[in-house]
């Protein structure tokens, strides 16, 4: 658990780095909230290679196992503080999956919460705790699941709630839209699709500036990238397609 903690800054609640949140610097400060496709970094690293750190700061606030509910809950409780230019969101699949918060309470407690219940934590933990992640998603899979509208629309009001909170402190919102990366089967492709066509219809909506990444990740196909970052992987971009993605991020926006 310790081992665990020690790999977050407990004042922000991401990843450990070198950056001093609370020092005058003309560096854009980019935050990265997600899920483990954040926290691997994989895109992050990519897109730090290419800017550089002379004008940029890459915040990384990814947590394994989170969704746009967990992600809104740990930015209004820690990340926030790191006062970021840009917000940056990776949004897949599993956002609309609803799983439980892990986090330290005040005693050094390995304690899980949701949205509805207030909780008093000192830092916060990397929930890449496989026993308690399969527990809660063998719960997730037995219980009675909520519908597609009913999972678009929880989304939505997170991003939408994510959005308001940023323009109230001036910071620009960007959404990153990850593709299932290779379909196991076909009944998966099809299960999964709606689910990407969603995300883009909901942005549209309301009003968030996004990058499809589906694009970038046929084009990594056309040329035989291997786009997983384990074999079978459907989820976890590589290092190659990663480069693929980064390219397109910078195509679309003005750092």
């Amino acid at each position: 658990m310790n081992n665990e903690k020690s790999r977050y800054r407990g004042d922000f609640g991401t990843l450990k780095n070198n950056y001093k949140a609370d020092a005058k610097t003309n560096r854009t400060k980019l935050l990265f909230v997600g899920d483990s496709v954040t926290h691997r970094a994989k895109i992050v690293n990519a897109l730090k290679q290419r800017l550089g750190e002379s004008n940029f700061e890459f915040w990384n606030a990814g947590v394994e196992g989170y969704n746009t509910e967990q992600e809104l809950i740990l930015y209004k409780k820690w990340n926030h503080k790191i006062e970021a230019d840009r917000v940056i969101l990776t949004l897949h699949h599993n956002d609309y999956q609803s799983m439980k918060i892990y986090l330290y309470d005040k005693n050094n407690k390995l304690v899980s919460t949701r949205s509805d219940k207030d909780f008093p934590i000192q830092s916060m933990v990397n929930t890449d705790l496989r026993i308690l992640q399969l527990i809660q998603r063998i719960k997730f899979h037995q219980a009675p699941k909520l519908t597609k509208v009913a999972r678009i629309r929880k989304v939505k009001q997170h991003l939408k709630e994510f959005k308001e909170i940023l323009i109230r402190s001036n910071t620009k919102f960007t959404v990153l839209v990850l593709p299932l990366l290779h379909a196991n089967s076909t009944e998966e492709q099809i299960s999964r699709k709606w689910q990407h066509s969603a995300s883009l219809k909901l942005l549209n909506e309301l009003s968030i500036e996004y990058v499809d990444l589906k694009p970038a990740l046929r084009k990594a196909h056309s040329h035989n990238i291997d786009v997983q970052q384990k074999p079978g992987d459907t989820w976890h971009p590589s290092d190659a397609v990663s480069e693929y993605f980064a390219d397109a991020i910078l195509k679309h926006l003005i750092f």
